[in-house]
C-alpha cells in the first residue's frame, strides 16, 4: 500500500489524503549566447586581465561574461552563477547580497529566490541531470564551475573561454575538490562540439605543467582531420612544451590551440 499522508474529517467521518504543497513555478532565464567567457576565482584569473586590459580589446569578443560567486565583485558580468541556496547565503553574506540586488544582473542558482534576489533564475537541473546520468552514472555536478559548463551545453553555447578555474596550485600540497568533475564536463562538452579554451596559467587539464607528449625525446607532429598539424615545441627559457605555429616550415600548418 502506498504510504500517503492523510487527515481525518471527524465531522463527516471521512479520511482525506493530504495534497503536497505545490512548488513554485520554475523561472528560467531566456538567453542564447554563442560565445561565453567564464570567469572564476582562482589565481589564473589574472589571465583574464591580460586578455581584457588591452587597447585591442573589443566589446563583442564574447556574447556574455559569466562570473562564479564573488568574482562578480571584480568583473563586469552578464550572468552570475551562485549555486548555493540564496536564503542561507544571505544570512552570513548580507553585504554581498545587497550588492547583488544593486548590480541587478541575472543570478542563476539552485532554486530561484526572488524575495532575496529579484533577478534570480532556476538552474535547469532536470534536463542537465538527465544529460549527465547516462554518461557518468550520476548527475556529477559537485561545484559551480562544472554546473556552469553543463548549463552552457544545455543552452547551446558554441565556444567558451575559462579563466580562474584552478583546483590545484604549483608548489602546494593542498588541492581543492572538484577538478575532476570540471575536467569531465570540459571533455564531454568538447566531444559534443563545444570549443573550450583554457587560459595559459590554469591547472585544469594540466595546462600550467604541460610538458608535451610523454616519452618522446622529440615531440611528434600530429596530423589533424582538417589537414592541420599540431606539434609541441620546447621553449628552453621556460622549460615546457607549447604549441607553435610553423606554417612557414616544411610540414605545413600547425594548430596553435592549447589547453
Amino acid at each position: 500500500m502506498e504510504n500517503t499522508d492523510i487527515v481525518s474529517d471527524t465531522e463527516h467521518g471521512n479520511v482525506i489524503p493530504l495534497q503536497p504543497a505545490e512548488a513554485p513555478p520554475k523561472r528560467y532565464l531566456k538567453h542564447k549566447p554563442k560565445k561565453v567567457a567564464l570567469v572564476c576565482m582562482g589565481p589564473s584569473v589574472t589571465d583574464y586581465l591580460g586578455a581584457t586590459l588591452t587597447q585591442e580589446f573589443t566589446p563583442d569578443w564574447v556574447d556574455e561574461v559569466w562570473t562564479i560567486n564573488m568574482s562578480v565583485n571584480c568583473f563586469r558580468s552578464d550572468v552570475v552563477f551562485w549555486m548555493d541556496d540564496l536564503i542561507t547565503q544571505e544570512q552570513f553574506k548580507p553585504n554581498l547580497f545587497r550588492a547583488l540586488r544593486k548590480f541587478g544582473m541575472p543570478v542563476i542558482t539552485s532554486v530561484a529566490r526572488p524575495e532575496v534576489v529579484p533577478n534570480s533564475w532556476d538552474y535547469h537541473i532536470q534536463e542537465i541531470g538527465a544529460m549527465a546520468v547516462p554518461v557518468f552514472g550520476k548527475p556529477y555536478l559537485n561545484n559551480g564551475v562544472a554546473m556552469a559548463i553543463a548549463y552552457a551545453m544545455h543552452i547551446g553555447v558554441e565556444a567558451m573561454v575559462i579563466y580562474g578555474a584552478d583546483f590545484s596550485y604549483p608548489n602546494r600540497d593542498y588541492a581543492e575538490s572538484g577538478r575532476a568533475c570540471v575536467e569531465c564536463w570540459i571533455t564531454l562538452a568538447g566531444v559534443r562540439g563545444m570549443n573550450i579554451s583554457l587560459c595559459p596559467t590554469t591547472s585544469l587539464m594540466d595546462s600550467v605543467k604541460d610538458h608535451g607528449i610523454y616519452g618522446y625525446a622529440e615531440q611528434p607532429a600530429i596530423k589533424l582531420p582538417d589537414g592541420q598539424i599540431f606539434q609541441y615545441v620546447k621553449q628552453s627559457d621556460i622549460g615546457k612544451y607549447i604549441p607553435e605555429d610553423t606554417r612557414n616550415e616544411s610540414h605545413g600548418d600547425v594548430s596553435t590551440q592549447s589547453a
